[in-house]
């Protein structure tokens, strides 16, 4: 639909391996895709073995290619999602506040993705790259992106979710150096029709509060300049090269839970926790729709659901769920 690679402004051509599906990323602009893409490099390949998806990153300051006018001034627009409405079969949401434009052409596997300035996205952007194109791209299938964190053995592991300070971060960074491996603690792709998660990124996330349970992980922390403004970023494939899984079965979802108790332990909870612990997060985040909502609680619903009563010794951890995905 665009044809960028003849107006000499592409930079780099990056190949991932995604839910079971290959993405060829290609850059336009003076911008660096390598730091960009940083989190996604786990999940790089060097070819892929069947058609791509082609996400196109564009950065109009250094190009001066900007989607087309008549889409900047689009009269029907969702002020909650970004959505242009009666645009058609494909999708395009523009974002006022990066700014930033995404186009998803499904029929010919091209997805566009305007950004005015690379170097000013937000930290959540940054460590997170792509989550809104994955998301968009992932919708009309069985998959969905999730606000959750992911943990496995081998080929078999948990979700944990739940919202901000239920213990998810802390939880998953205290399985670090253990059997257990890191598939992700923000944002993880779900197959429920293959029971399968999907790694998307390798950053974890510290609160400052955190600092003093994992003072290992400090010197680790890439933006250590924007704290306590922001998140501390540790990019686990970089730190601890081999505590990455980039997918697994699922076995059960866990809903992390600080009880205060020196002791940690598992026990049994409703969907009904579940729901409320998985759905809401990921929908205000990804500005889900509804066929997203009803995809998690059907998730839910076939999938045996926990609470991870984490308690004060977080060395306990690590064992006890290593314990619970190898006796489940």
């Amino acid at each position: 639909m665009f044809d960028f690679e003849k107006q000499h402004f592409l930079s780099s051509v990056n190949l991932y391996s995604i839910g079971g599906q290959f993405f060829e990323v290609l850059s336009y602009g003076e911008f660096s895709s390598e730091k960009y893409l940083r989190a996604l490099a786990h999940l790089s390949c060097k070819s892929v073995s069947q058609e791509s998806v082609k996400i196109h990153l564009i950065e109009s300051k250094s190009t001066g290619i900007i989607p087309p006018e008549e889409w900047l001034n689009w009269p029907d627009i969702d002020s909650y999602s970004g959505d242009l409405l009666n645009f058609g079969n494909n999708r395009a949401v523009f974002n006022s506040t990066e700014p930033s434009f995404i186009f998803v052409d499904y029929s010919s596997k091209n997805i566009y993705y305007w950004v005015d300035d690379f170097c000013r996205l937000p930290p959540n952007e940054t460590a997170a790259p792509l989550r809104m194109v994955f998301h968009l791209w992932f919708e009309p299938t069985a998959s969905f992106l999730c606000h959750a964190a992911g943990l496995g053995i081998s080929e078999e592991g948990v979700l944990l979710t739940g919202k901000s300070g239920s213990g998810k971060s802390t939880s998953t960074l205290s399985c670090l150096n253990t059997k257990l491996k890191y598939a992700g603690d923000d944002f993880i792709l779900v197959d429920p029709e293959q029971n399968l998660v999907y790694s998307l990124y390798s950053v974890a996330k510290l609160n400052i509060e955190q600092f003093d349970n994992f003072t290992h992980l400090k010197p680790l922390i890439s933006n250590i300049e924007q704290i306590p403004r922001e998140k501390g970023h540790v990019y686990i494939n970089e730190s601890f090269t081999d505590s990455m899984i980039t997918q697994f079965s699922i076995k059960a979802i866990l809903l992390p839970t600080i009880t205060g108790l020196e002791d940690t332990f598992i026990q049994e909870c409703s969907k009904l926790d579940a729901i409320k612990a998985l759905v809401p997060s990921s929908v205000w985040i990804l500005r889900s729709n509804t066929k997203a909502v009803e995809k998690m609680k059907l998730f839910i619903s076939k999938t045996p659901t926990f609470r991870l009563m984490a308690g004060v010794n977080l060395n306990q951890i690590a064992p006890i769920l290593t314990a619970f995905i190898n006796e489940n």
